[in-house]
């Protein structure tokens, strides 16, 4: 899949997941299908910013929802780690107490 076309999927999903049309683990497992396997960060630094930080407050208010999902254990962790980064540095990681 292409860059574009993984900016649409990420798009169209965090809207469809503050419209209630979809639940965060659903939304997850096409945000882990459309990642770059490589550098799924990459992926998702691409996206606009009020998506990624959508998809950032999503991670915080139910983290369960994506570590439910099944997935290279690489991947999950660098789309947690982007999650976690402080404002659109995906290179800055916090811990869960923010430090």
């Amino acid at each position: 899949m292409g860059d574009a076309e993984a900016v649409r999927v990420l798009r169209r999903v965090a809207l469809q997941h503050d419209r209630g049309i979809i639940c965060p683990a659903l939304m997850w497992g096409e945000v882990l299908r459309v990642v770059d396997r490589a550098n799924p960060a990459r992926t998702l630094g691409l996206a606009p910013s009020e998506c990624r930080t959508a998809l950032r407050a999503i991670y915080h208010d139910r983290p369960c929802s994506l570590h439910h999902e099944r997935c290279e254990d690489e991947v999950l962790r660098a789309v947690v780690e982007w999650c976690l980064a402080l404002g659109d540095d995906p290179s800055v990681v916090t811990d869960a107490t923010g430090g």
